[in-house]
């Protein structure tokens, strides 16, 4: 049995310290980060006075602030994931970085398009259109688990199946580093790997990525890269970006062409118009916080923590958690009890967080309904015991 990490130990701060970082709610137990993140207070100030500045000073901000302040952001976001700053472009979201990314990808007829079965829903939207378009068609890989306690998903099996799966000519690959719905950690040097092997590209959908697992591009090297800051390294909302390796960086162009075209890959992505850019300004702010709160500590910190809750809830409910034999993300699903099978996921996770004061996600992957928890440095075990109380009055929550 998993047992709850110590804060104190791993050198942590406080709860109280913790919470205190946050705008979160009292009395929610706050198990969803891995939705959309938490911004600190001290960040979202910092990101007022930038708009602030702009109101202030107008055309003159964007014309000798505005642009330097975002390069030293670039540049402290591409350290942090082992690459070059040259590379690097900040995008609203993930979805529209790898639409871009796809918009640009050539793609022959006959060709196969290679995704997982629990890829984003936005994400096999844009393949399929992009396949659509193209003559290609969309080979998803799809994931088998051994019986028992734990849905075990064998890495070995995983790797065997893009291998095969890479035999067909293929256009192009998107492989989840950690999976948004599941949790899983991709075996991902090995998968690129494999991909390269046979000349494909390899476009990385590391949206729940950055902050919650280790990233070194350097050591392992995909044609794109996609993540977004907000989520597990505490910037703003609507700060995610795009790497791309050097040979693609004069074939990238935004989904909207600048004035002017011609004027480089980090150029036409830059200026883009009047638009609030705040958020990635901010981004050297929130990873000195990232590493105020622990750092490199939170990857296991966090880890260990969904481990004991996952065994934990696993236990209460006598069903089975879902797991696979890499290193464990911050997050986890765990099956949920028989009865909630076929009740509406939305109206559950309503109920839980107006009735129970419970913030986390229900999913229904297999046919089954299943909970997402994520773990946070504000998080403690009474936050997932507080869940598995409220799962088990079946009257109260398994009416739909």
């Amino acid at each position: 049995m998993s047992s709850w990490p110590s804060r104190k130990l791993a050198g942590l701060p406080t709860i109280a310290l913790a919470r205190s970082t946050f705008f979160l709610k009292r009395n929610i137990a706050h198990i969803n980060h891995g939705g959309v993140g938490a911004t600190p207070r001290k960040i979202n100030d910092a990101r007022h006075r930038y708009q602030i500045l702009l109101e202030k000073m107008g055309g003159r901000f964007v014309e000798d602030e505005l642009f330097p302040r975002l390069r030293n952001a670039t540049i402290a976001l591409a350290k942090f994931i082992g690459q070059d700053g040259d590379g690097l472009v900040f995008m609203p979201s993930a979805t529209e970085a790898i639409g871009t990314v796809i918009s640009n990808i050539p793609v022959i007829s006959g060709r196969q398009i290679i995704i997982s079965e629990f890829s984003y829903p936005s994400v096999k939207e844009i393949v399929s259109a992009k396949a659509s378009v193209s003559g290609a068609h969309v080979f998803e890989i799809k994931h088998d688990f051994c019986q028992g306690s734990v849905l075990l998903e064998r890495s070995d099996v995983l790797i065997n199946k893009y291998r095969q799966a890479l035999e067909k000519a293929t256009a192009f690959v998107v492989i989840d580093h950690m999976c948004s719905r599941t949790g899983a950690v991709a075996p991902l040097a090995t998968l690129v790997r494999l991909c390269h092997e046979r000349g494909v590209p390899v476009l990385v959908d590391g949206a729940a990525a950055p902050g919650a697992i280790p990233i070194d591009l350097k050591t392992v090297v995909p044609e794109f890269y996609v993540g977004t800051a907000y989520k597990w390294l505490f910037a703003p909302k609507g700060s995610a970006f795009l790497w791309t390796a050097p040979e693609w960086r004069d074939r990238i162009r935004p989904l909207i062409l600048n004035k002017a075209p011609d004027i480089g890959f980090q150029e036409s992505f830059a200026r883009m118009g009047s638009c609030d850019r705040a958020q990635f300004l901010v981004i050297p702010d929130a990873i000195d916080v990232w590493k105020r709160l622990g750092g490199e500590t939170l990857y296991n910190w966090n880890r260990q923590m969904v481990a004991a809750a996952s065994e934990m809830l696993s236990c209460w409910w006598g069903s089975r958690s879902w797991s696979n034999d890499t290193p464990l993300g911050p997050m986890n699903l765990i099956e949920l009890p028989e009865y909630y099978n076929g009740v509406d996921r939305a109206s559950l996770q309503k109920k839980l967080y107006y009735d129970c004061g419970v913030d986390t996600r229900i999913l229904s992957l297999k046919g089954k309904n299943w909970v997402r928890i994520s773990a946070q440095i504000y998080n403690t075990p009474s936050d997932y015991r507080k869940l598995a109380r409220c799962m088990c009055v079946r009257g109260q929550l398994s009416r739909s």
